[in-house]
């Protein structure tokens, strides 16, 4: 394309924002300012010429994008907020783009006007073309303009790295609790909902005889030592805290002569939710830091096999899957 065909476009996307900008403050001949009939259909009729001029652009290009390289889209850098949202609006719906709900439509444009620069830059232009085109999805994109600190490519390294930093804080956590489970000095979660002591005793007193009444009869005595069921050690038991995906509980009985448990009589399994962990500390705070720092710099320097590298380095448990939701789009 040669220098006065993008003089010439830049022109008229130029005299598209004054009649936009004309038209906020005077409006329409005979129609008020604030009508509904008035700023959506000059919006979007602005915006179909906008994509009209931007294809013609794009056709004049001596260097079209190769076969199976990732659709531009409609949005490009260096128009107003205003006609990227019109834009935004008018692909929608469309063949191979996003579904947008007409009830939903309204509040995320409004969304993306509280977060959006006056002009668009090219990384909210690339962000919302992979959004139109579902290469992406719209959370992403709000996470990454609510916090725009990264580019928009970035932004799923950057994600990738948090997540493999809680996950590694989770562990860390659940093997101190695991160490106070095995020694049997895991604090009981009644207390966290206000339960006494001796409210506590009390309930694992009347659970155990309630257990006893209802087990015994299928109890079994010590393989080992004949030792009856009855005189058998009998205690509730508790999946560890590091088994939190499944949880599950039930009443078992041991043998203290011999050492060995005998039954096992389950009263419930379920999904457990993410434990919630403290807040970290600042050498937790500052080791993270350190670590994002370098899984970037690889980035920047080797690209997805570096951040690879890096992260598999620094995070062992790393999930290959995050890697790949990391990487950029072909």
């Amino acid at each position: 394309m040669s220098e006065q065909d993008g003089t010439s476009f830049d022109r008229l996307l130029a005299q598209i924002e004054e009649r936009t900008a004309a038209s906020r403050q005077h409006g329409p001949v005979g129609t008020p300012l604030n009508s509904p009939e008035n700023q959506p259909d000059l919006i979007s009729r602005i915006a179909r010429r906008t994509k009209e001029l931007i294809a013609e652009k794009a056709a004049k290009s001596p260097s079209p994008p190769e076969q199976g390289a990732r659709h531009p889209g409609p949005l490009v850098a260096g128009i107003g907020r205003e006609i990227a949202l019109g834009l935004y609006a008018e692909t929608v719906n469309q063949e191979d783009t996003l579904f947008s709900d007409d009830g939903v439509l309204p509040g995320r444009l409004q969304e993306l006007r509280l977060h959006l620069h006056g002009v668009i830059t090219s990384d909210e232009a690339l962000a919302l073309n992979d959004v139109l085109y579902r290469r992406r999805r719209w959370e992403d994109m709000l996470a990454w303009l609510r916090e725009p600190s990264v580019s928009w490519e970035k932004h799923f390294v950057r994600e990738a790295i948090r997540a493999e930093e809680a996950d590694r804080l989770l562990n860390e956590y659940l093997r101190g609790q695991d160490e106070k489970w095995a020694n049997g000095t895991l604090p009981s979660p009644l207390l966290d909902w206000g339960w006494s002591p001796e409210q506590i005793a009390e309930f694992e007193r009347t659970n155990l005889e309630d257990a006893k009444t209802r087990y015994l009869e299928r109890a079994k005595p010590c393989p080992g030592c004949g030792t009856p069921a009855e005189s058998l050690e009998w205690f509730h038991y508790v999946s560890p805290p590091s088994c939190w995906r499944t949880v599950f509980a039930g009443w078992k009985t041991r043998c203290q002569v011999c050492s060995r448990e005998v039954d096992y009589f389950q009263t419930a399994i379920g999904r457990g939710r993410r434990p919630e962990i403290p807040a970290p500390t600042d050498e937790q705070i500052s080791r993270a830091e350190e670590d994002q720092a370098a899984c970037l710099e690889a980035y920047d320097r080797e690209g997805s096999d570096g951040l690879e590298r890096e992260l598999l380095k620094r995070y062992p448990d790393s999930s290959k899957l995050r890697l790949r939701s990391a990487a950029p789009i072909a």
